[in-house]
């Protein structure tokens, strides 16, 4: 594996540790600096509003600094982020911090995804299932560090962690080469790049529909472990451990064939299979049942998301917009999240099954456009 691949393989499992490492604590955090049960949202919900801001504008950004300097500039910001978490005392001051560390994120994120991409020409379903993975073991890491650090050295010791996380990212950005790829300045308004980059979109669904789908079942598993299946806190983890396990061991090696293998019909197929599994826990109040559903998904999963990396990234590779493509989509993934953190637990009081059914339906949707190859009209001359 190239040494540049690499780099970008520990940048990403830095940055998803550093999005982890406060979880363990933030319920208690909220309670401490005064949030009510209905305002416990509210952070979250600063986070995803400065992804999306950062998302939408990355590729202004990038046009200026390219991906190296901006991911320098990103993880010197992501290292002071948590030392102030370390400085603030209230409720106001950890919404702008949460709006700020959004902002870095999902700059950092937009940066890594287009180096990956540009990375990957050679073996590239096993590159891209690669950086899956590190998503996963970043995100397995992150929780367990802030756990570990804060039962011995509290707050503060759990803080500063999290920002040698951000001076470690830091000084390995030095490590990387500028990708001397020419990009076209992008001067389009919203809706005018949606008619101009629409027919990408198909190719991005896997990747949108990781996030919703992540975001989804943290909501409705803990609710449907809890309330339909009986299980206690610890056995819900589990499947979130569990799932993040075996996707992160699995992806390398179901990337390998997405590179021997049609990428487009695994997607196709492994979709519409984790569209009627997700369908299927709504119906089922057994453990056992839906606890083997939930492995044929995570499965599935695991042999979808390389391969439909591999297609995005075949389709957007020499797009003179590749980075505004990527930032953009990005974008709308954190506002759909948005989105469904509203309507996922509204319908699951009206009946649970009509959320389930309403994943289901976006596996199924996300899966059409690859019944076929994948053209895309060079419709970026009009950028």
């Amino acid at each position: 594996m190239p040494m540049q691949f690499f780099l970008i393989l520990l940048l990403t499992v830095i940055i998803n540790a550093g999005m982890g490492i406060i979880i363990p604590i933030l319920p208690s955090l909220l309670t401490q600096y005064g949030f009510t049960a209905v305002g416990l949202s509210l952070p979250f919900l600063m986070l995803i509003a400065g992804r999306i801001v950062s998302k939408y504008y990355a590729s202004w950004l990038l046009q200026i600094f390219n991906d190296k300097g901006v991911l320098i500039l990103c993880f010197a910001l992501y290292g002071g982020v948590f030392f102030i978490y370390a400085l603030i005392h209230s409720a106001t001051a950890l919404m702008a911090i949460r709006f700020f560390e959004g902002l870095v994120e999902g700059m950092a994120i937009i940066c890594l995804t287009d180096m990956a991409i540009v990375l990957s020409k050679e073996n590239r379903g096993k590159r891209l299932g690669l950086f899956g993975s590190a998503f996963g073991l970043g995100f397995m890491l992150g929780p367990a560090m802030g756990g570990v650090m804060y039962a011995y050295f509290g707050t503060t010791g759990m803080f500063l962690t999290g920002s040698l996380l951000g001076v470690l990212g830091f000084c390995l950005c030095f490590l990387l080469k500028n990708i001397a790829i020419e990009q076209h300045k992008v001067s389009l308004g919203t809706l005018t790049k949606f008619s101009v980059y629409w027919p990408f979109l198909g190719a991005y669904a896997p990747s949108l529909l990781r996030r919703c789908l992540f975001f989804a079942f943290m909501i409705l598993i803990p609710l449907y472990g809890s309330e339909q299946l009986g299980l206690d806190v610890k056995e819900i983890a589990m499947y979130f451990s569990g799932s993040a396990i075996i996707t992160t061991l699995l992806m390398p090696w179901t990337g390998k064939l997405a590179d021997k293998c049609s990428a487009r019909v695994i997607t196709h197929v492994t979709l519409l299979v984790m569209g009627m599994m997700i369908m299927a826990f709504g119906f089922t109040n057994d453990i056992v049942i839906f606890s083997g559903l939930f492995m044929v998904e995570t499965l599935m999963f695991s042999f979808m998301m390389p391969a439909g990396m591999k297609v995005f990234a075949d389709v957007v590779e020499f797009h003179p917009a590749r980075k505004d493509i990527v930032g953009y989509f990005g974008s709308i993934t954190e506002i759909l999240t948005l989105g469904l953190a509203v309507l996922v637990p509204v319908l699951y009081t009206i009946d649970a099954k009509l959320s389930w059914g309403l994943l289901a339906m976006g596996c199924f949707a996300a899966a059409i456009p690859f019944r076929k190859k994948i053209e895309v009209v060079a419709s970026w001359k009009n950028c």
